[in-house]
């Protein structure tokens, strides 16, 4: 008999903590009796509905669930998680709670949860991420468990000849936007270059409304295509980030990689960990080895088709690989 796991949230297409549930369930299944515990107004989409069916995983909303429980809760990103008085209902319900922040920062609540015995146990996507959070959680149990992605949900794809195309996939946050984007996009590319940006709302509209963004640009609403779609798109993936914002691990780079996508990522944050240097991408210092690698690129098919090959394979074995995280989110939800 399986044990039973219980994730509160509710898996989904976009944003990152959603669809890390989605990828989840599909490596977690196999070893565990799933139940998602959404709350009130979650769980309408229909495709996630269908996905869940499929591989016959449980959601529920938490009042419908027995009141004493037993097993672990897999608690993932949850912004309110503490602040709401979820996080004591978890606890007396009987369930021991394994805790995902995600992200570079600090929760309402979420210290003082540590401190009160909410949380038993404290995952981290990256060493990068534990060592700009482990000051939140005293003398908690931790783990690095990284960030899976099945692969066969971005297939790679070979790429047409024709103009050159980049973009970039992240959630509609205006922090993760460089200050310059739209003409630094324009400045480190070939004048026929194609743009491609998801996701794309009002307020980046109204933060770079001083820009003219003619008929080289594509940009898409959140979750207007699915992410496997819209990498189809692109020939390269190119990442720039705001001044202040830093990345945990970086989702997107590897669904890019997965992809086929050769990514151009800044230096810091994680990325040195998800690729290696011009073999599976390129980290850039600055915006002039941005602009030297895509003319690299642009000029040379055979060299964009083998970086795009080493990408998918790097992120297939070394990023992805589907034994190696079973094994470390059993050992993670062990007590």
């Amino acid at each position: 008999m399986k044990a039973p796991l219980y994730i509160i949230g509710f898996p989904g297409p976009l944003g990152g903590a959603s669809t890390r549930l989605l990828h989840l369930a599909l490596l977690l299944r196999e070893d565990y009796d799933l139940t998602f515990i959404r709350a009130a107004g979650e769980g309408n989409d229909p495709d996630t509905l269908r996905f869940l069916a499929r591989y016959g995983v449980k959601h529920a909303l938490l009042d419908d669930l027995d009141r004493n429980l037993s097993g672990v809760a897999f608690v993932c990103c949850q912004t309110e998680y503490f602040a709401s008085g979820l996080a004591r209902e978890i606890k007396r319900r009987g369930l021991k709670v394994v805790w995902s922040n995600d992200m570079m920062w600090e929760f309402t609540g979420e210290r003082a949860g540590a401190a009160a015995g909410l949380i038993d146990r404290v995952l981290f996507v990256s060493e990068f991420q534990r060592n700009h959070l482990r000051h939140l959680y005293g003398e908690l149990p931790w783990a690095v468990v990284g960030n899976y992605i099945c692969p066969d949900l971005f297939p790679f794809r070979e790429k047409p000849a024709g103009p050159l195309n980049i973009g970039r996939l992240s959630r509609a946050d205006a922090r993760k936007y460089p200050e310059d984007f739209p003409v630094f996009y324009e400045c480190i590319s070939p004048p026929e270059t194609r743009f491609w940006v998801m996701a794309w709302d009002e307020i980046l509209g109204r933060k770079y409304r001083w820009h003219v963004f003619d008929q080289r640009w594509h940009l898409f609403k959140p979750n207007q295509v699915g992410a496997a779609e819209f990498l189809g798109h692109l020939d390269l993936f190119v990442y720039s980030l705001g001044p202040l914002f830093r990345e945990s691990w970086g989702r997107a780079v590897v669904e890019a990689m997965l992809s086929g996508v050769p990514p151009l990522v800044p230096a810091g944050h994680f990325f040195d960990q998800l690729l290696v240097h011009e073999e599976s991408g390129f980290i850039c210092e600055n915006a002039d080895q941005y602009a030297d690698y895509i003319r690299q690129l642009r000029a040379d098919a055979t060299l964009r088709a083998r970086v795009a090959r080493q990408a998918r394979r790097h992120a297939e074995t070394a990023l992805c690989d589907r034994a190696a995280h079973r094994a470390l989110w059993r050992a993670a939800l062990t007590f």
